[in-house]
């Protein structure tokens, strides 16, 4: 059984239940911006986005329980995969800083691997472009091992046995052209991106994005059931 955590209504799962499920999984949805409960002693973990940040010490309660749970998780050897807020999340719990970055990162960007990230066998065989929507970036935690960059934020980390991704594999087509539609344009000026461009992107790129997030996916939970 894989537990996905939820932190918002906009950041639904997509792509992965699909195929958490073709990988014969049970998913535990825990609905943590509703209250409910994180488990105690889940076999794998998948932390998802929201609209809200990890560093804001303002944050709903929820957010500063889960990065003591994250960081419990790792410390256990759990494995987890934290996804956008969930990656800021991770870097945060263990010791890194998440924070508000200079300009917001929106739409199907490139990404370049590191060394350590070509050699990794969840996110090395990633073929790039990946979908970016993000205003927060992060610092990595000690101990932590950079896996992919785009020409100005971190984008995949490995620490312990957790992996971070700040760019979105699991959100379709149709949810991130609906948060664009629903509150992005302070976003869009500062990133420089029209909505046509956005839109327009995430259409000619859907059939890619679609088939590496299944890969990408797969991977990983062959690896955290191994």
């Amino acid at each position: 059984m894989i537990t996905v955590v939820h932190n918002s209504e906009m950041s639904p799962p997509g792509r992965l239940v699909p195929a958490l499920e073709r990988g014969g999984q049970i998913v535990n949805h825990v609905l943590a911006h509703r209250g409910e409960r994180l488990p105690f002693s889940p076999s794998a973990v998948v932390v998802l986005g929201g609209e809200m940040s990890a560093f804001d010490a303002a944050a709903p309660p929820f957010l500063h329980t889960e990065k003591r749970w994250i960081a419990q998780l790792v410390e256990a050897g759990t494995p987890v995969l934290a996804i956008c807020l969930g990656a800021q999340l991770l870097a945060d719990a263990l010791g890194g800083r998440a924070f508000r970055a200079d300009e917001p990162e929106l739409g199907v960007i490139d990404i370049v691997h590191t060394g350590e990230g070509k050699a990794d066998p969840v996110v090395g065989p990633l073929v790039p472009p990946v979908l970016a929507v993000h205003e927060d970036s992060f610092e990595l935690p000690p101990d932590a091992v950079l896996l992919a960059h785009s020409d100005r934020f971190p984008h995949a980390f490995r620490v312990g046995s957790a992996i971070g991704l700040q760019f979105h594999p699991e959100t379709v087509a149709d949810i991130a052209i609906g948060w664009a539609r629903s509150g992005l344009s302070d976003l869009f000026a500062a990133a420089g991106v029209s909505f046509d461009q956005f839109s327009t992107e995430l259409v000619a790129h859907d059939q890619h994005l679609t088939a590496e997030a299944a890969s990408l996916f797969a991977r990983w939970l062959g690896s955290a059931l191994a």
